[in-house]
């Protein structure tokens, strides 16, 4: 099995082709949920299939791919990640572990090796951020964190996340609990770029994921009172904008300090301001926040000195506000026997690897709360994701599916020592 070899170049052919599922006016832009979306997904489950994979949807809407093992009642490997993107995104986040697994198995099956366990491709529903303000949604219904709430929120054309799954072909009614027992799971591998500079900078092809952030989203609304632009004076307006960039401010002060003890970064990506006209002041504004932690107490105090925060800017200005937390998943250490099998294909291979920790989530974090979870990080151009500029070359995605494949192997062999098979 030692000369078992990944084609590169298949791989990146693969990762191309899907790229052509997209809005022709965003590239790269395929959102979980869409019609180019379900389409992507029709390509993904036919190539799966060209490759020997019995393919099937689960209650969660996660498209899987089956490689199976002549053991009845064997265990699995799951090897995930996701093909849904952000607006204006890249060809590689996600869809390089997807494609990778597919290429593994590929492998597998046509050389006719067969390992003590089953494989499962996974194709996880919406991993990055929807409409319903709910990430990782095929993962959280794979482990059981859908709760009714989750599948009762309702996206900007008024439909449930209930809705979305089911017309995804998921069964949300079966998202009650986990879909799968942690008894049965040999662990889940992903490989990922790595969406961020240190590989590249520190030429270093392999990146060892030791744990992946904790990442918790608010939004907050501030309330003050439209008026005329020109008749109100300013020593009596409620101008909820000025109020929002006072409290932006003191945030990415916050922000700042915290970074300076803590692996931390906080964000303010979206802020809508109402009712929107140049000659009306500002009588709302929404502002979506997001931080990411290693540490879950970090959390906490972020929290405590946010609400003081608002609360102060708020007081003082007349303003209302409201704080509500829209997700939180909490941070991560991946598996520490997984991390030592990838160091241990990488070495085999010849290639350097770093230990890290990943700054953006990840469906390995979700499935970590229930299996052992393992990933590997290769290098992109300039560290540059979610934008059209996002790329990895031949070699890098070559380098990393390999280290997947033989970590498959070592896997197998320590499956065969511990069964006893």
């Amino acid at each position: 099995m030692d000369s078992l070899k990944v084609d590169s170049k298949r791989i990146l052919d693969n990762l191309l082709k899907l790229a052509e599922f997209t809005d022709s006016q965003k590239p790269y832009t395929r959102r979980a949920f869409s019609p180019i979306y379900y389409e992507a997904r029709k390509w993904l489950k036919d190539l799966m299939e060209s490759v020997g994979l019995e393919t099937a949807m689960d209650a969660a809407g996660n498209l899987i791919g089956y490689l199976k093992c002549s053991n009845k009642g064997s265990k699995y490997l799951i090897i995930g990640s996701h093909i849904d993107t952000v607006e204006d995104a890249g060809r590689f986040d996600g869809m390089l572990g997807v494609t990778s697994g597919i290429e593994v198995c590929r492998v597998l099956h046509d050389s006719n090796i067969e390992l003590p366990f089953d494989i499962k491709v996974v194709d996880f529903l919406c991993e990055e951020p929807s409409d319903f303000g709910v990430s990782c949604i095929g993962s959280n219904g794979l482990v059981g964190n859908l709760t009714g709430s989750h599948l009762a929120r309702l996206n900007s054309d008024g439909k449930t996340l209930r809705e979305a799954i089911s017309e995804a072909g998921g069964v949300p009614d079966s998202l009650n609990a986990p879909l799968i027992s942690p008894n049965e799971v040999v662990g889940y591998l992903e490989l990922h770029i790595e969406q961020g500079p240190v590989l590249e900078k520190e030429q270093v092809p392999i990146g060892i994921v030791t744990g992946i952030v904790g990442i918790s989203r608010w939004i907050l609304v501030i309330n003050g009172e439209s008026g005329h632009a020109g008749t109100v004076p300013m020593s009596l307006r409620k101008d909820a904008l000025f109020g929002a960039a006072e409290v932006i401010s003191r945030v990415e002060k916050l922000a700042k300090d915290l970074s300076k003890m803590v692996h931390f970064v906080a964000t303010i990506g979206k802020a809508e301001v109402l009712p929107g006209m140049p000659n009306v002041i500002p009588g709302e504004v929404r502002l979506v926040l997001e931080a990411r932690v290693l540490e879950e107490g970090d959390f906490h105090k972020f929290e405590a000195d946010l609400k003081d925060i608002v609360s102060e800017v708020c007081i003082a200005r007349g303003l209302g506000y409201t704080i509500e937390q829209l997700s939180h998943t909490l941070p991560v250490k991946l598996d520490a026997r997984l991390q030592e099998v990838i160091a241990q294909s990488a070495k085999g291979l010849g290639l350097r690897y770093l230990f890290m920790p990943s700054g953006a989530g990840h469906d390995a974090a979700i499935m970590a709360q229930i299996v052992p979870a393992g990933m590997i990080f290769i290098p992109c151009r300039n560290g540059v994701s979610h934008a059209p500029q996002e790329w990895s070359d031949e070699e890098f995605v070559g380098n990393g599916a390999q280290v997947l494949l033989n970590s498959c192997i070592i896997l197998a062999r320590q499956y065969d020592t511990v069964s006893g098979s």
